[in-house]
């Protein structure tokens, strides 16, 4: 890749390894809720009176160190997909993110239950047209230490399953990139409709390096039971973990969002000029950009039903969820 080149960052990215890596868990994630139990009854079995909030702390640690793991994975397959030009203005395309999502080994291409499309039907019943991928967008404002910050959310939907037989609607999965005052993504939160299924309803939050450099130079080593400078204390934003840091492009331009073939879990947020994390690329494909507004007010409702406020002014301020070194974080040039 030539820095600073567009074109060459916006290819697809070529199979590379970095260090050891993790192979993705096929079950989505109940390897981990397997191994808890044993534990836990190991614990027990020592004949050790462990309160019952050692116990949920002891949950969340590991629960930690899954999220942790996973940032590293690398997919044995995956299908690329990335914003089609033209479908939105030029700003938005370039800011949009490019999604890796992880499919079977043997698989030629991505099913259609598992791809996103087009969210199509009355309010009262909607459905997903997969033939059309779409990611839909809007835009919002944060408020950090008296200065206010563009924000660009990005959300997706899948087919709904046929286990969701209680609430078929299709259910928005996404992100949410806060740029800096230069234009350059400096924090990306996920959201992801799944979580409550998956024992993991904390928020996910993804930072520039460059903002991590500046918590360091303010704080100085992260708070106990963290891992990054930015990060509030346990006790202050439990809810909060930073699953990663991604490096500072050399221009601004959306993220490498990788997902899991199932349930489509965000993995890892990389900057387009990092390495891959896919062996293979078995497809790629283009999806459209369209605005939210075009679902009407049914869109903005399904985002606030997945518990991913729109508005900024919330007791989930990103403001109130991480420790600002200051108002506007230098980036090195």
């Amino acid at each position: 890749m030539t820095r600073g080149d567009g074109r060459a960052i916006l290819a697809v990215p070529q199979a590379s390894f970095r260090g050891v890596s993790t192979k993705a868990d096929p079950t989505g994630g109940k390897r981990f809720t397997r191994g808890l139990v044993p534990l836990c009854a190991m614990v027990f079995m020592a004949g050790c009176a462990t309160p019952q909030a050692k116990i949920e702390s002891l949950a969340t640690h590991l629960l930690d160190d899954s999220v942790y793991q996973r940032v590293q994975t690398t997919f044995d397959a995956a299908t690329f997909l990335k914003p089609r030009d033209g479908s939105a203005d030029s700003e938005m395309v370039q800011l949009a993110p490019l999604i890796v999502q992880q499919t079977g080994t043997n698989e030629a291409q991505l099913p259609d239950h598992h791809r996103f499309g087009a969210v199509i039907g009355t309010a009262s019943r909607r459905d997903v047209d997969a033939a059309l991928p779409t990611v839909y967008y809007f835009l919002s404002g944060a408020t950090i230490a008296g200065l206010e910050y563009r924000q660009l959310n990005f959300t997706w939907w899948y087919p709904p399953t046929s286990t969701e037989t209680q609430d078929p609607q299709p259910k928005p999965h996404g992100l949410r990139i806060t740029l800096d005052h230069d234009g350059f993504p400096m924090v990306g939160e996920v959201l992801n409709a799944t979580a409550s299924k998956q024992r993991e309803t904390r928020r996910l939050i993804f930072i520039s390096e460059s903002l991590e450099r500046e918590a360091q130079d303010a704080f100085g080593d992260p708070p106990s039971g963290r891992r990054h400078s930015i990060e509030q204390e346990m006790d202050r934003s439990p809810g909060v973990i930073v699953a990663g840091v991604f490096e500072d492009g050399p221009i601004p331009m959306g993220p490498f969002v990788y997902l899991s073939a199932k349930p489509h879990v965000v993995t890892a947020l990389l900057c387009r000029c990092s390495p891959s994390q896919v062996d293979r690329f078995v497809e790629t494909a283009y999806y459209d950009l369209r605005p939210l507004e075009t679902l009407g007010s049914w869109g903005f409702d399904a985002f606030r039903s997945a518990g991913w406020e729109v508005a900024s002014a919330s007791p989930h301020s990103l403001e109130s969820m991480l420790r600002w070194p200051r108002a506007q974080p230098a980036k090195p040039r």
